[in-house]
């Protein structure tokens, strides 16, 4: 790992890369400026060597240095019901919440797995279209996160896609 540490227009700033290996070692930034605005931090520019950071309220060491926060995953609920075009065939669910930086967290755990089935009466084959839909409530949500994005996973006779449903307003469903 080699890391920089620089001073530019009164911005500190953090370039650092991981690992040894040049094929999938991306080089990486942080504006300390940024991140202590983000987190409510004080900085104090006394001299042109020193800046000194002192933590805001309800901000330990520990929370400081945790970059990507501990995150309790929401409970889907998932029902499958009419009305719908889906493809007929499996579908599974995750969530990742949205940081205050515009990236996300790592998704969930993958949800069972979900049937677009047709109804009794059709024959429709996998990879066909149904006429089912899903319904999909979310709870339980983290009340540190204001957006969400919805991973599907979906499994067909002679297919696999993966979607994203990106900038889910989750504010005030806590």
């Amino acid at each position: 790992m080699l890391i920089l540490i620089t001073k530019k227009n009164n911005h500190l700033i953090i370039t650092f890369t991981e690992g040894n290996s040049t094929a999938a070692n991306e080089t990486r930034l942080m504006n300390l400026n940024t991140f202590c605005d983000d987190y409510n931090l004080a900085k104090d520019y006394s001299d042109d060597t020193t800046t000194i950071y002192s933590l805001g309220t309800g901000l330990t060491k520990e929370k400081l240095l945790n970059l990507i926060p501990d995150v309790e995953y929401p409970t889907l609920t998932v029902r499958s019901i009419d009305g719908g075009g889906l493809l007929a065939g499996s579908y599974q669910f995750a969530v990742a919440y949205k940081l205050k930086t515009g990236d996300y967290t790592d998704y969930s755990l993958l949800s069972p797995t979900y049937f677009a089935a047709p109804k009794y009466n059709e024959s429709i084959k996998a990879g066909q279209l149904t006429s089912r839909k899903f319904q999909i409530d979310i709870t339980n949500i983290d009340s540190q996160f204001d957006e969400c994005k919805l991973g599907i996973i979906y499994k067909g006779e002679d297919k696999e896609k993966a979607y994203e449903y990106e900038n889910i307003d989750i504010k005030g469903k806590k």
